[in-house]
């Protein structure tokens, strides 16, 4: 079943060049069981959300969308999904920091453009 969760994920990768790279897919998740007995089922309960590392490398992040409601979900704080997915990956402890110094970076050069 895996391999088919997987390509349906990675099928939200919009680059086709980036789709020829090997790399790690991260699906995070959670275990949840169904109540507080010792002997209850766990469920295991994805995030919303996805990451590709580009060769494996942790430095090349990409968020993938894996729930597309979250698309039109309005965010607040003027975050969009992929700084809130990025963010969320720090509690998986899944490395995003080089991915949010990139758009602080973007966000930064494109303030200075519009003035």
């Amino acid at each position: 079943m895996l391999p088919y969760e997987a390509h349906w994920i990675t099928q939200g990768l919009l680059s086709a060049s980036l789709k020829e790279h090997a790399g790690v897919l991260a699906l995070p998740f959670m275990i949840q069981p169904e109540s507080e007995a010792p002997s209850a089922h766990c469920h295991l309960m994805p995030d919303w959300f996805a990451a590709f590392y580009v060769d494996g490398n942790p430095v090349h992040c990409i968020p993938i969308l894996a729930m597309k409601s979250m698309h039109e979900t309005q965010l607040s704080d003027g975050l969009d999904w992929v700084e809130l997915a990025l963010l969320r990956m720090a509690h998986y402890g899944l490395p995003q920091q080089n991915a949010l110094d990139a758009i602080d970076a973007f966000n930064a050069s494109a303030r200075t453009v519009k003035r």
